[in-house]
């Protein structure tokens, strides 16, 4: 009788001790999954408030060069994409050159993606009808440069007044994955 209820005592405390690390376990996995979709939903939103804003920019095009945004996050080491609009507001049909330029800093590219791989800091000429617009991906790509604000000018046909400067600011890396 006496080994009955020690047996019963080893029993009840294995019991405890896989319900303990078990509940231990399932306690760490829903905090894992809880920072999963946290992380999942902040990269979401943010893809879709980036899309919004580049989606939204068609309709507030006033000149011949639109560049939205007009000022940029840029994580360094890392690429961004900008949008250029160039519109005819002219009667006449138009023929536009567009060219993006980085200036004196080396570590940043600025450039039109038209397809393949490569970056072209000039594209064009295309022709635009009265009332069309062309939109253009700019790409800006960052090559471990310093951290700071930079800027890429972005011209049409070579002439100056139709110049737009866009504002980036290289930041650092934020997090493990980045």
């Amino acid at each position: 009788m006496h080994n009955n209820k020690r047996g019963a005592i080893e029993l009840s405390m294995t019991t405890i001790i896989v319900i303990v690390i078990g509940v231990i376990l399932l306690t760490l996995g829903l905090v894992w999954v809880r920072g999963v979709f946290k992380d999942v939903t902040d990269i979401s939103d943010e893809a879709f408030t980036h899309a919004r804003d580049i989606i939204s920019g068609i309709e507030d095009v006033d000149s011949l060069l639109t560049l939205i945004p007009e000022e940029i996050d840029l994580v360094q080491g890392k690429d961004e994409v900008v949008k250029v609009v160039i519109a005819n507001f002219e009667e006449d049909p138009i023929s536009v050159e567009v060219t993006a330029n980085a200036g004196n800093d080396d570590d940043l590219r600025c450039g039109f993606f038209v397809g393949g791989k490569e970056i072209k800091t000039s594209v064009g000429p295309y022709t635009l009808e009265s009332g069309d617009q062309k939109a253009l991906s700019l790409i800006i790509k960052d090559n471990k440069g310093t951290l700071g604000p930079t800027s890429c000018a972005v011209r049409v046909n070579d002439d100056p007044i139709s110049e737009q400067t866009l504002t980036i600011h290289v930041i650092k890396k934020q997090g493990l994955f980045e």
